[in-house]
């Protein structure tokens, strides 16, 4: 009876922890099915960098090629062949003139503002060195990039303060092989609010620069961003971002413009480009790559929660154009009583323009997050789209005041839960390994003592 009872207590302590194990992975499935979608995992790791040259020590200059296409740079090899700002006697700040230029060591500013005072349209060549201890507002480049301009292979450290944006407000030319290190803080701005309609205030500004007209290629923000966008604050019409990501945290507030991992505002093109930083909440629109996007998204993924006080989705909070072969995996949120949610788009917007009347569409997508708000929906929250090939895995929540917190909580802890999971699994299959070890070792000892008897 004794032997008998302990079998049985074994097969009822087994059987809870395999339920337990199963409960547990049914919880925590929504948060870990990344591995579906291998195709859409790290669509940044094909950017390119671009090649550093060595320059000869001494040399005011290189050229880069020959012939009509050749490039002539000026050498930068420190503050000293900058142009110093004076005042009372004083070094105020450093500058550049409209040159192409050429990084040969890291520059690092001793704490003063770094600036282009006009519209730069030369290459200006990183060559892969940073600048650091930098005073940054509006952009290294100021008010705008021309449309003949580039910068490329340059790094922003994160011991320089950055205001606004890091390379610049407007870019028309191409910024491409960029990164971003030091934290962003947005410009504070007056506004009239669309919700309330009285006069309130918000964070603009983005990772790179404000706004985007040309292209940004291959680019990466690694630090916080208080303001609109990891990378642009608005990506305009004509504007592309590709094969970039953000892994900062976005806290763009108020109601002013969407607020997202790559973009506030989207009516250009965003291809091919993560989000693995959390888009914090403050907002009243938020969404993964993009807070408000009226014009194309295409193989993009997050991985990062979002969360809005109104308007919340995976891929883009509010949703005009068309987003193709994107993929969430972050929890999302709407906060407000009346908040809706939507795994990949918030809410479908009305037309601006005879331009934005084409009707909105999702394709070859996928959700595989829980969405929560007042209203939520695994594709889109609210509005009408015409949706294909795109299919739901995540859980809608957002009933029950305990389910909201459950869900919460599993998002901040997911690896402590899969290291648990793992530990019951590794546990309860080193038990059934003893208990079979202790089987065969006694069945033998039993068969020996038999043989041995059954000899004498």
């Amino acid at each position: 009876m004794l032997v008998g009872g302990q079998n049985r207590m074994k097969k009822i302590v087994y059987s809870l922890m395999f339920l337990t194990v199963f409960g547990m992975t049914y919880l925590v499935l929504p948060y870990f099915r990344a591995s579906e979608n291998p195709k859409l995992r790290y669509v940044y790791a094909n950017t390119i960098s671009v090649k550093s040259v060595q320059i000869p020590d001494g040399d005011a200059s290189y050229t880069d090629g020959s012939g009509d296409g050749a490039v002539v740079y000026r050498v930068i090899r420190g503050i000293g062949d900058l142009i110093p700002e004076v005042k009372d006697n004083k070094v105020t700040g450093y500058t550049f003139g409209d040159e192409n230029y050429i990084l040969a060591a890291d520059l690092n500013l001793g704490g003063l503002p770094l600036y282009f005072s006009s519209e730069y349209t030369k290459i200006f060549n990183g060559n892969e060195y940073s600048i650091k201890n930098a005073k940054i507002e509006n952009g290294i480049f100021g008010g705008k990039l021309g449309k003949t301009a580039v910068v490329k292979g340059l790094t922003i450290d994160s011991s320089c303060a950055v205001t606004g944006a890091s390379i610049a407000k407007i870019n028309e030319g191409s910024i491409i092989d960029v990164k971003n290190h030091a934290a962003v803080t947005g410009k504070i701005i007056s506004y009239t609010s669309k919700i309330t309609g009285k006069l309130t205030s918000a964070w603009t500004g983005g990772g790179i620069v404000f706004e985007n007209y040309g292209l940004i290629k291959d680019v990466i923000n690694g630090a916080d961003v208080k303001a609109n966008g990891g990378i642009a604050q608005i990506n305009g019409k004509g504007g592309r971002i590709v094969c970039s990501y953000n892994v900062g945290r976005i806290s763009g507030e108020g109601d002013y413009m969407g607020v997202g991992g790559i973009a506030g505002e989207n009516y250009g093109e965003i291809s091919d480009t993560y989000n693995g930083g959390y888009v914090d909440g403050k907002a009243q629109t938020a969404g993964g790559i993009a807070g408000e996007s009226r014009g194309v998204i295409t193989n993009c993924e997050n991985n990062a929660n979002v969360v809005a006080t109104g308007l919340a989705g995976g891929i883009a909070g509010g949703f005009r154009g068309r987003i193709n072969g994107s993929a969430n995996f972050g929890l999302v949120k709407a906060t407000a009583g009346s908040g809706v949610a939507g795994g990949i788009a918030g809410k479908t917007l009305k037309a601006e323009d005879d331009d934005d009347k084409a009707k909105p569409s999702i394709s070859g997508s996928k959700n595989l997050a829980v969405v929560i708000g007042n209203t939520s929906r695994g594709i889109i929250g609210e509005g009408d789209a015409t949706v294909t090939d795109t299919k739901n895995f995540g859980r809608l929540n957002g009933k029950t005041e305990f389910t909201v917190k459950l869900d919460e909580f599993l998002a901040e802890t997911k690896l402590i839960i899969v290291a648990i999971i793992g530990l019951l699994i590794v546990t309860a299959i080193g038990l059934m390994i003893r208990d079979r070890y202790r089987l065969i070792k006694n069945r033998r000892t039993e068969i020996e003592n038999i043989l041995y008897y059954s000899g004498n």
